[in-house]
């Protein structure tokens, strides 16, 4: 009988951890968060009035470009891909091309992109949350989620 409980229990916790890691590293929104796309408010907005747009989801299709793990593997020349001290890719929106962004991601985040065999010139659809703007005045995103 005390074996059967046991058996039950670890066969729970193995359901329970197997759901988590499908789920991925996600950061949840909360389910009444208005959500806009890069359209709705556009990023000349974003960039002209930061403080009042900070926070704010969307989930909008982005041209993948480079990750950066640290300081070491930035491009010097190239000024919107600076680092803010967290790892982040850069990427362009595709439907407000001539901008370019700044995309943070988790160490986790980071693994899984990677995993998925993301790379370079990739498109993904993504959500996420504007932090404000980065050195040079390029706007900061969390990534929220990986939707395709």
């Amino acid at each position: 009988m005390k074996t059967v409980r046991v058996t039950r229990v670890v066969l729970l916790m193995l359901l329970w951890s197997v759901a988590c890691a499908v789920q991925g590293p996600w950061i949840k929104a909360d389910p009444d968060a208005k959500i806009y796309t890069l359209l709705d408010i556009p990023l000349s907005e974003l960039q002209q009035h930061p403080s009042q747009h900070i926070g704010e989801i969307f989930v909008d299709r982005f041209k993948f470009y480079r990750i950066y793990r640290n300081k070491k593997d930035r491009i010097p020349s190239l000024s919107k891909q600076t680092i803010l001290g967290k790892t982040h890719f850069t990427a362009r929106p595709i439907k407000q091309y001539i901008h370019v962004v700044q995309i943070q991601i988790t160490p986790e985040q980071d693994a899984w992109i990677r995993a998925k065999g993301i790379h370079r010139q990739d498109v993904v659809k993504a959500k996420v949350r504007f932090v404000g703007l980065g050195e040079g005045d390029v706007m900061a995103f969390e990534l929220m989620e990986i939707l395709e």
